[in-house]
């Protein structure tokens, strides 16, 4: 943390990880970056075959509540 400080590097966690690099199941990949979701948490995907196809799911989910998806220095 303090290396990146020192370079002036801004160091960001995600507060959910749908672990889609592992487990490679799009329905899997829903339900953790969807269950129990409140504003403004950093959802980490990567871009695994399921993910591409869990996506559009969870961007539909994120309208039906009313919530939106944006930029990291949009959130932070």
């Amino acid at each position: 943390m303090k290396a990146c400080e020192d370079l002036g590097y801004k160091v960001i966690m995600w507060t959910r990880d749908t672990i889609d690099w592992r487990d490679h199941d799009a329905d899997l990949i829903f339900t953790r970056a969807t269950q129990n979701l409140t504003p403004g948490e950093l959802i980490l995907l990567h871009p695994t075959d399921a993910t591409v196809v869990a996506l559009p799911r969870i961007l539909d989910y994120l309208k039906v509540v009313g919530l939106t998806a944006d930029v990291v220095s949009n959130v932070i």
